[in-house]
């Protein structure tokens, strides 16, 4: 819900009665008001992904993007992917072209943007020019926006001035009472201008945030702001604003670093009457020195993981675990599981460290050596039922099987026991298989352990080792330990 102290409009419940003159144009406009937003009424969940092309998806872009596909999938909603291609001097097709490439590696298939289509489109900004300057227009009739005819060099010295009164850096609002008479000289000079938007002097802007909780802020920290630069581009928080309404985006998800924007496209929400969608800002990834998280820490795209050897499920399982968890133990999902699993409510505040060593340089020549080969034939012996019938028998069964096996694969020692571990654990160390598997299978099968604990039973297990991509770990890459790991 969006509450305001103002005029109603659709979805906003008033905590007290301002004039209806509060936006328009006027030397003695009262700019003074509270708006707050919380769950808002809708018939669908929609949310959005909306990167930039301008370089390659950074992970922090791709958890974002998992965490909007997981809350849509989760709730029966639907997932766009939005290009927010307005920076045009450093927007590239080939970015573009790789961030759809990394997405759909990644399995985040969208319902509706490039290459899919849908009813809200288009789903390129470069492409819904007509659609801001209707809606700046709109602005400027109603007396919510302003033409600015400031120059650069004045714009500075009010800056420098702010400055030395230790005043915040904000617009003086110099044209913001400007009469049409000398409105209609500057146009008539040809004076360029851009739009402004009107910034009331006194009140506060309150979100009810899905992860955060409730956050505000003052009007008073805010000078009136351009929406529309003079060469009649729209600014990045107006496009926002008018895609998300116009393509009826009820939550937006996204990253911590966007949360002060909030304050600007909350008073659009409310000039153009649009609904406020719910907003959760998800916190930042960082370094293993808590730094945010950059190029210098190595590789941060997702396509130099693919390049590496990583294997999507790996990846998507990681990054589902940088800020989030399901409460139990369980450091391994598959997708669906994510799925079935995720809530927005259970993602952390704090920051989530990325930290590369956990991605195993040991596992690396266990899986080059034979996994693959390996993983077929206990994948066939499963099917076969003879792993079952040997864990029947107990521990003595499971010690006859693996010699069996590893007889049969020409293996021993640590050649057999690591990469068998490896597939049926998960892990590259732990207590002794033979006990463990015998536990599991057996847990499984009498249904002693309760849905909540997370347990996976070996079907399940089996299950996933059967959706791993075997061939890629032929590479001569480093692939992390999580590559085939599999539910604990």
């Amino acid at each position: 819900m969006f509450s305001v102290a103002g005029a109603p409009l659709a979805g906003i419940k008033c905590s007290h009665v301002a004039p209806p003159w509060l936006f328009f144009r006027s030397r003695t406009v009262l700019r003074s008001f509270t708006v707050s937003a919380s769950s808002p009424v809708t018939e669908s969940i929609r949310v959005r992904f909306a990167p930039s092309p301008t370089g390659n998806l950074h992970v922090g872009g791709a958890r974002t993007a998992l965490f909007n596909y997981l809350f849509a999938r989760s709730k029966g909603g639907k997932f766009v992917l939005r290009i927010e291609d307005t920076d045009l001097e450093r927007s590239t097709k080939e970015s573009e072209d790789s961030l759809l490439r990394d997405l759909s590696w990644l399995g985040l298939d969208w319902d509706e943007g490039p290459g899919v289509g849908g009813n809200y489109g288009p789903y390129r900004q470069s492409e819904r020019n007509s659609l801001y300057k209707h809606y700046a227009d709109q602005l400027l009739q109603s007396g919510h926006v302003y033409r600015c005819f400031c120059t650069n060099e004045e714009l500075e010295s009010m800056k420098e001035i702010a400055k030395l009164k230790q005043l915040p850096p904000v617009y003086t609002g110099k044209w913001a009472s400007a009469t049409d008479v000398e409105v209609q000289e500057e146009l008539g000079k040809g004076t360029p201008y851009t739009y402004r938007f009107r910034v009331p002097k006194h009140g506060s802007l309150i979100v009810d945030d899905l992860i955060r909780g409730e956050v505000s802020w003052n009007f008073d920290t805010l000078g009136d702001f351009v929406i529309m630069r003079s060469n009649g581009q729209p600014v990045y928080n107006f496009c926002v604003t008018v895609d998300d309404a116009t393509m009826a985006i009820s939550h937006v998800i996204r990253a911590e670093e966007h949360l002060p924007n909030t304050l600007r496209q909350g008073l659009i929400y409310k000039a153009l009457g649009f609904r406020m969608p719910q907003f959760a800002h998800v916190s930042l990834i960082l370094a293993p020195d808590k730094s945010k998280l950059s190029k210098r820490h190595g590789a941060t795209s997702v396509g130099q993981f693919a390049e590496m050897g990583f294997l999507p499920q790996a990846m998507v399982n990681y990054l589902a675990l940088l800020g989030w968890g399901d409460g139990t133990e369980n450091e391994f999902f598959t997708l669906d599981q994510l799925v079935d699993k995720f809530t927005i409510e259970r993602v952390n505040k704090s920051g989530a460290v990325f930290d590369s060593t956990k991605l195993s340089p040991e596992a690396k020549p266990v899986l080059e050596d034979g996994l693959s080969e390996i993983a077929s034939s206990l994948l066939a012996a499963y099917d076969s039922g003879e792993l079952k019938s040997a864990l029947e028998e107990g521990h003595a069964g499971w010690q006859t099987w693996v010699k069996s096996f590893g007889k049969s694969l020409k293996r021993k020692g640590k050649a057999l026991f690591m990469p068998l571990r490896v597939l049926l654990t998960g892990k590259l160390h732990g207590p002794d298989m033979g006990a463990s598997m015998v536990l599991l299978y057996k847990a499984g099968c009498c249904g002693v352990v309760v849905p909540q604990s997370g347990f996976v039973s070996l079907d399940d297990r089996f299950k996933m080792l059967r959706e791993v991509e075997w061939e890629s770990l032929k590479r001569d890459n480093p692939v992390m330990e999580s590559t085939v790991a599999v539910p604990s």
